[in-house]
């Protein structure tokens, strides 16, 4: 049997490899070291998705997009501890775009299977859009309890109407990282290899409990019945850890509860 060692790589793969491992371990150290805390707290975000994952139909869409959510959520904080702040607000792009999803074809099977296929045209002419959301996100103001959501809502908190609605705002930061925008490039602090930055860090704290926040929110208002339905255990652990005390008196009347 054939065994695998470092030393036998070719020399610039081995220099590659070295380098890596260097930057990785110091900044996932220095990471942890400085914001445990911080990341505690975000992995009990994701750890909702396992609430929502048991509680929603068992359709294969949702099956499906439910384990993306989940790993790019998680792979966020991976990236972000790397030092790797793009890349950790791209894979937060992908779950917000992912859950929209997820919502959007667990009521829709055939556009479901045309998406699996890799067909997506067939948006542009129902939703004049390029994503299920449709323009302005519009398929979700149809929703009645996203509705009467945004109706109990004061103008800077609503989701979808408003001077700076949150799903386009949040949408908006997010692809600025995955365009490449001045401010958001990987190396314009002069440099390949990514350090920790405090603000970075930071910066991506606080769009991460965002996303999870507006995602858990869109979550119980499209799917209210199986949110009312929860145990209250179940049902407090969302509000308390992911809507917070702006939302939660708003999301449980729009719910029903």
């Amino acid at each position: 049997m054939s065994y695998f060692k470092i030393s036998d790589l070719s020399a610039k793969t081995k220099i590659m490899h070295d380098t890596q491992t260097k930057w990785r371990d110091k900044n996932w150290k220095e990471s942890l070291k400085k914001h445990n805390s911080e990341i505690e707290e975000l992995l009990s975000l994701i750890a909702l998705f396992d609430i929502w994952r048991n509680r929603l139909p068992q359709k294969e869409a949702i099956k499906i997009l439910a384990r993306e959510i989940y790993t790019d959520a998680y792979f966020s904080i991976h990236f972000s501890c790397f030092g790797l702040y793009k890349y950790a607000h791209m894979s937060l792009r992908s779950v917000f775009e992912t859950s929209l999803r997820l919502i959007y074809f667990s009521n829709h099977q055939l556009e479901f299977e045309w998406w699996k296929s890799g067909e997506e045209k067939w948006i542009r002419d129902l939703l004049k859009g390029m994503d299920v959301g449709g323009q302005e996100f519009k398929y979700f103001a149809y929703i009645p309890q996203i509705k009467i959501f945004e109706e109990n809502c004061s103008q800077n908190k609503r989701l979808l109407k408003g001077d700076n609605p949150k799903l386009k705002v949040i949408y908006s930061k997010l692809s600025k990282h995955v365009h490449s925008v001045g401010p958001y490039l990987q190396t314009r602090h002069g440099t390949l290899s990514p350090k920790y930055n405090l603000n970075e860090f930071q910066d991506w704290y606080k769009i991460f409990k965002e996303v999870h926040r507006y995602v858990n929110i869109l979550l119980a208002l499209c799917f209210a019945e199986k949110f009312k339905n929860m145990p209250p255990v179940d049902r407090n652990n969302i509000l308390d850890k992911a809507v917070g005390m702006d939302y939660k008196e708003n999301l449980k009347f729009a719910c029903g509860l």
